[in-house]
């Protein structure tokens, strides 16, 4: 697996330093679906769950891990972002503007 990063992109709309990370793979690879979590939602969200497969055309399951993949790199994009502020803050990067300077 190779990895790259991009990092920097300071965010006058959002007041802070996003840091964007590109990861390539050079292998696609299947992963087999070895382990079962169960979990208690209400009805209402049942109801949305069910409502999404059918537009969708995807199963419960898949949209569920869909959407635990999303909440969970949300997650660490948020202490990626976290850790490295200090250092594009060092830089001086602050706004967008200071950024597109760098790299331009």
């Amino acid at each position: 697996m190779r990895q790259e990063y991009v990092i920097a992109l300071p965010s006058t709309q959002y007041g802070c330093l996003i840091v964007i990370i590109v990861l390539r793979c050079n292998a696609i690879k299947h992963f087999s679906m070895d382990t079962t979590l169960t979990i208690r939602i209400d009805k209402e969200l049942e109801q949305m769950l069910e409502e999404a497969s059918m537009r969708s055309g995807q199963s419960k399951s898949e949209l569920v891990r869909q959407a635990l993949k999303r909440q969970l790199s949300i997650e660490s994009f948020q202490q990626l972002r976290k850790e490295l502020l200090p250092y594009g803050e060092a830089q001086g990067w602050l706004t967008d503007e200071d950024v597109f300077r760098e790299v331009s």
